[in-house]
Parts: C-alpha cells; sequence; structure tokens
C-alpha cells in the first residue's frame, strides 16, 4: 500500500520525510510520476509535466 502526501508549498514545508520525494501529475496517478534523489532535484523535472505537483509516497506493506 503507498500512501502519498502532497506538498503544498516548498518554500515553507517543514517537516521530515518517512519516504521517498516524488513529483507527478496533479490529479494523475503518482506512480506515472518520479521518485527524487535529493531536494536538488526539486525543479529539474516540471517540463516534464503539465502541472507538477511535489509529495511524499510512504510504502507499507501489510499481512
Amino acid at each position: 500500500m503507498i500512501k502519498i502526501g502532497d506538498i503544498n508549498d516548498l518554500n515553507t514545508y517543514n517537516g521530515s520525510m518517512n519516504g521517498e520525494l516524488i513529483i507527478y501529475e496533479k490529479d494523475g496517478n503518482p506512480d506515472d510520476g518520479y521518485v527524487l534523489l535529493g531536494w536538488d532535484e526539486v525543479g529539474m523535472f516540471d517540463s516534464e509535466f503539465e502541472n507538477p505537483v511535489y509529495g511524499i509516497a510512504e510504502c507499507g506493506w501489510t499481512d
């Protein structure tokens, strides 16, 4: 199960990440987006999307 938490404003985001930083299309499937390897990649892939959204994907498994 993947839980997605959107980051509404990257400039004011204050928190920890328990998962992967991702970019994907607004109202799209996060699985079609990219996992970013660090905050330095923010903005690098914006041109790949019409309406880019950043979020944190937290993966968990249940038995």
